[in-house]
């Protein structure tokens, strides 16, 4: 009967069912915009609002002002979706992490808050609310027009005397170890974290736990003068950094245990990261924190970008002066196969038979020592074949290269080494200037990557890790000072997640099976 026919669907009401079973086919989070989707369906915006609205009293999509719809499924969580909508207390919380991860650093000026408006898909007053809730913590402040991290500061004038200014105590093993915080490897820690000190007035002095010298120490030695020195400060101690090898130093644990009750933060640095367990769980400290490098997450990272690029066969020489002291050699060998073998990847690392190198004698701070040694090299051949020239010495001075490193010989002879990672970035540095000038084309032959991405070494062209030692400089520098909140886990490990440099020595493997000596480089041919 034409009473029992159900009525007319309304123009938006069709262009909501449409929608609903768009949204069911495809697999997507977000809808493209209101304007976008009446040119779509070819309605006007106020249709289109319509059937927005009426998904979204149903359920389907979720809409909050000023951000695009996002699609709500069944078994999703209500309140979770709403928060990541972009909801204020959402974007404070996204902005607060980005805070205590060193994203956005003390006194460091904000963006404006339209970026976060398009970069959040967010309004205006969102924007505002999660500043405002920043601005009660204390997280950022106000400063004209802008937003500021970090509490505001007071202007009057400070005190100009060092008597008067807090401290922070630097507690080595003893002066040769305190030494290599200013050196390169602990030189790109040491100096944000210095810096950030200096910017809030804030001094540090040394203390160190042995002295082997037959002359009075000019600083405190042991507990004894440790803990003298910690009255003596008084209210101007801030805390205690301390730098001590985890291998050298059985009774490491029992140390930050005592500083720690002077109920101050102590901060140990393993940069080494040879304390995997020497964290909160051995040192049940609230005010125990210990700063490390993410060793494995760098080699993991290093392994899949080596994956991504289609390298199968991996050389990782190993180094004489590093064969039996030094920490990281044989550890990131063990981490790149342990990678290899947990992601179950179509991978093999060759680590060549350990035999004498040009740079077995060299001084590993240094990146000249590689063009003075092939310099000489060529003089010497210059004056055993006076008689040779061009390409003929070129070609002869190539073969005396690479005769003279069997290692590195050994892997451009495998057919199926692509590829090799250096135990460091100035081992990276050696290995690239030497293959290169003995005519080896980097990356099209050969690539290589290394790690630590160390200031003294960013001009050369070798993709490398970057442990950030200085994002790590400026979080421990943070903990004493307790303007902005330091991320850390429950165990009070800190560090940072590294990030991979690519400076030009990474490629695709090579696309001929075998590498010939004989070849001649592209600048030649």
């Amino acid at each position: 009967m034409a009473g029992n026919a159900e009525p007319k669907k309304k123009l938006y009401q069709r262009i909501s069912d449409e929608l609903r079973a768009n949204i069911e086919q495809y697999d997507t989070e977000w809808l493209p915009s209101l304007r976008d989707l009446a040119i779509k369906y070819k309605v006007s915006l106020p249709t289109m609002w319509k059937a927005a609205r009426l998904l979204k009293d149903e359920g389907s999509v979720m809409i909050s002002q000023g951000k695009r719809m996002r699609v709500q499924r069944k078994g999703d969580d209500k309140k979770d979706a709403s928060a990541a909508g972009g909801s204020s207390r959402s974007l404070y919380e996204r902005i607060k992490n980005q805070i205590s991860d060193g994203t956005y650093r003390a006194r460091q000026t904000l963006p404006k808050t339209r970026y976060f408006v398009l970069t959040e898909y967010c309004s205006n007053d969102t924007v505002t609310d999660a500043l405002r809730m920043l601005e009660a913590e204390g997280l950022v402040h106000r400063k004209r027009r802008r937003w500021v991290v970090g509490p505001e500061t007071d202007v009057r004038i400070r005190s100009t005397r060092l008597a008067d200014r807090p401290v922070v105590v630097v507690v080595s093993a003893d002066m040769s170890y305190h030494a290599l915080l200013f050196e390169v490897n602990y030189g790109q820690f040491s100096a944000p974290f210095i810096g950030e000190l200096k910017a809030h007035d804030i001094e540090y002095m040394v203390a160190l736990n042995e002295w082997d010298q037959p002359l009075a120490s000019p600083y405190p030695v042991g507990n004894e003068g440790i803990l003298s020195l910690i009255n003596s400060l008084g209210r101007r101690y801030q805390g205690t950094v301390v730098m001590v090898h985890a291998t050298t130093s059985p009774t490491l644990p029992d140390q930050l245990n005592w500083l720690c009750q002077f109920e101050k933060p102590v901060v140990w640095l393993d940069m080494d990261s040879k304390g995997a367990g020497w964290d909160r769980t051995r040192v049940d400290r609230r005010n125990f924190f210990r700063c490390h490098a993410d060793e494995e997450g760098a080699v993991g990272i290093a392994i899949d970008h080596l994956h991504h690029a289609g390298h199968k066969r991996i050389g990782f020489p190993r180094f004489a002066p590093y064969a039996d002291g030094a920490y990281f050699l044989q550890e990131r060998i063990d981490r790149a196969r342990a990678k290899i073998a947990a992601d179950n990847l179509d991978m093999e690392i060759i680590v060549p038979e350990l035999r004498p190198e040009p740079w077995d004698t060299w001084i590993d701070i240094y990146d000249r020592e590689e063009f003075a040694v092939m310099a000489q090299i060529r003089r010497e051949l210059e004056r055993r074949h006076p008689s040779i020239h061009g390409g003929r010495f070129e070609k002869l001075f190539r073969r005396e290269l690479l005769g003279r490193t069997p290692t590195l010989r050994t892997l451009l002879m495998d057919a199926g080494v692509t590829a090799m990672m250096a135990a460091n970035e100035w081992l990276a540095i050696t290995y690239y200037y030497w293959l290169t000038y003995a005519g080896v084309r980097i990356p099209n032959d050969l690539s290589i990557v290394g790690f630590d991405n160390y200031r003294r070494f960013m001009q050369h062209p070798t993709a490398t890790l970057d442990l950030r030692l200085d994002e790590m400089g400026y979080l421990a520098a943070h903990l004493f000072i307790g303007d902005v909140p330091v991320r850390h886990d429950r165990r009070g490990n800190v560090t940072v997640e590294p990030r991979f440099v690519d400076r030009g020595t990474l490629g695709p493997p090579r696309k001929t099976k075998t590498w010939s000596p004989d070849r001649r480089p592209r600048s030649e041919a």
